[in-house]
């Protein structure tokens, strides 16, 4: 199993299934490490996901050999499910937390400090 590397779908968000076909519908060891609560545990219990279904993403990993991108889903139900990114389509994010916020609050000061420095570089050279 692997970190996953993707920004557009973060955990959280709502998402529709817009392709059942990408779900795995027994894949154990990735259920255990995304430590989804009610997925199948032995091999034959199997999770399908419904086409236009909607899903909150509760964890994401990268597939240990294919290097697909993997979601964790949840349904209204507590029923969890593994889908490729490309069978989703988000369809709310989930709003920005504290956290979010004061990084964002910390990128803007570095680019702010950036860009001064830019200018001041600027004079210098003319």
């Amino acid at each position: 199993m692997k970190v996953s590397q993707d920004v557009t779908v973060p955990v959280g968000s709502i998402v529709r299934v817009v392709n059942t076909g990408q779900t795995y519908s027994n894949y154990v060891t990735m259920g255990a490490y995304m430590r989804l609560k009610n997925y199948p545990t032995v091999f034959g219990d199997n999770a399908y996901t419904e086409e236009g279904k909607l899903y909150e993403v509760v964890a994401k990993a990268r597939h240990a050999r294919d290097e697909y991108e993997l979601l964790g889903l949840e349904d209204s139900n507590g029923k969890s499910f593994i889908i490729r990114i490309d069978g989703v389509e988000v369809v709310n994010l989930p709003a920005p937390t504290e956290d979010l916020r004061l990084e964002l609050t910390i990128v803007r000061a570095k680019l702010w400090a950036a860009e001064q420095k830019l200018k001041s570089i600027a004079e210098l050279i003319k």
